[in-house]
């Protein structure tokens, strides 16, 4: 009988053992099963914040159009011919432009004087009948006539001032000795107009008469003069800082002078 209890015993003794590996191995899947959970979850929310950071990214690519389309439709409504040329190129060509103060002129105000100077027509006539000379220069700009003798011209947007005259300045020159070009500004009269241009000088025909151009005339800016015989005096035409030389205004005004 001894011999059969301790026999029992030792049965219960593995039965417990056996049952507490299957509970360990229960545990253990149980926690495998949750880490696996966890991982699933992990790369679930991964993939799910990428597709969130594409989904922002692609909303703000949408939105570049969306706002270059409303700054297109708000110039349409102030310019309708403007608005046309934006229609034409596109809303990813429509350019913003902060509202900045730049010489008297936003740069809103100054972009859209840049694109109209290229396509100005020079319906206006300005007329100096003191000197008898005319020439035409685009209807968005305006003039002041400070004397007969200087006469500024620029954009309506731009504020004139004692230190900004214009865009394009006319200035004439007494010349009561009939002198030529080439003899009244070869430093004679305190003005060297063949040394001052950097750029260099050329003949040009204007109105009849053989008139000159300098290029890069040195002073506060380096700018652009075509000099005018008007019998006795000179008519000096100035793109102050040669701004609009690039667009073919300044030439399309100086090519509109007419002296009687």
């Amino acid at each position: 009988m001894p011999r059969r209890k301790k026999w029992h015993r030792r049965k219960n003794v593995q039965k417990g053992i056996g049952g507490s590996m299957i509970i360990v191995l229960f545990i253990a899947f149980a926690l495998f099963a949750i880490y696996q959970s966890m991982q699933i979850n992990d790369k679930k929310e991964e993939t799910q914040a990428v597709a969130l950071k594409e989904l922002k990214q692609q909303k703000v690519e949408q939105s570049v159009p969306e706002e270059e389309k409303k700054i297109a439709e708000e110039i349409a409504k102030e310019k309708p011919e403007e608005g046309k040329k934006n229609a034409e190129k596109g809303p990813e060509q429509v350019v913003e432009v902060k509202e900045e103060d730049i010489g008297g002129a936003t740069t809103k105000e100054s972009a859209v004087i840049q694109d109209e100077a290229l396509t100005a027509a020079l319906n206006t006539t300005y007329t100096n009948a003191t000197y008898a000379y005319s020439l035409n220069y685009p209807d968005s700009w305006g003039f002041t006539e400070a004397a007969p003798e200087q006469v500024g011209f620029a954009p309506k947007g731009k504020a004139v001032d004692s230190q900004y005259q214009g865009d394009i300045v006319l200035t004439v020159k007494s010349n009561p000795e009939g002198l030529t070009v080439q003899e009244f500004y070869n430093g004679a009269n305190d003005v060297n107009l063949f040394t001052d241009a950097t750029g260099g000088s050329a003949p040009r025909s204007i109105g009849g008469r053989e008139a000159w151009q300098f290029t890069g005339v040195e002073g506060y800016v380096p700018s652009t003069v075509v000099v005018v015989p008007l019998g006795d005096a000179f008519l000096e035409i100035t793109d102050v800082g040669a701004q609009h030389v690039d667009d073919g205004l300044f030439d399309r005004v100086t090519a509109s002078v007419v002296v009687e």
